[in-house]
């Protein structure tokens, strides 16, 4: 079970990383953005901030590329990769919550699902500790 979900929280590290250079590099929303399914009644284009403009940008990419890297570093942890096992729920309450501040600076409902990723990181950590004991072994 430890194998399943460290391997989910590598994949959610990789898309936080990806979000993250992209919004580092202060690259514009790609063109068709507003036009995927279902995007074109929320006001704010995918990979727009509704709280920062122009180079400020790069700001919020730091808090991407900050969660990508700590997610990346829970996985790793749980894995025994590097890292101590008992390192994951630091780094996951670290790189969950700096995820959400994130997600939260562009936010756009595509992103439900990284917050849902997110919440169940902290979960998983803090309300359900013993549960995640018993059925990661960690």
């Amino acid at each position: 079970m430890a194998v399943v979900v460290g391997t989910l929280i590598v994949v959610h590290g990789l898309i936080t990383l990806a979000i993250g250079s992209t919004a580092l590099s202060g690259a514009p929303p790609p063109q068709g953005a507003s036009s995927l399914p279902g995007a074109g009644w929320y006001p704010l284009a995918f990979g727009e901030s509704w709280l920062f403009s122009g180079s400020a940008i790069r700001l919020g990419g730091v808090l991407w590329l900050a969660a990508g890297i700590g997610l990346l570093a829970t996985a790793a942890a749980m894995f025994g990769f590097v890292l101590p096992t008992s390192a994951w729920r630091v780094l996951g309450v670290v790189s969950a919550v700096t995820g959400l501040a994130a997600l939260g600076t562009f936010f756009h409902p595509y992103y439900v699902i990284g917050i849902l990723a997110n919440i169940a990181i902290l979960a998983g950590v803090t309300t359900m500790e013993s549960t995640s004991r018993r059925l990661f072994g960690i």
